[in-house]
């Protein structure tokens, strides 16, 4: 899981704009969680 979401934000980076960008990631990031707990 760790894998796939580092390739999801790196891809994300490359096509999207620094404030989109931040929001994905954040959105990412809470979904990483909710899979973790």
């Amino acid at each position: 899981v760790g894998k796939l979401l580092s390739e999801l934000i790196r891809d994300s980076g490359s096509q999207s704009s620094g404030t989109e960008q931040g929001r994905w990631q954040a959105e990412l990031g809470q979904v990483a969680m909710e899979l973790i707990a």
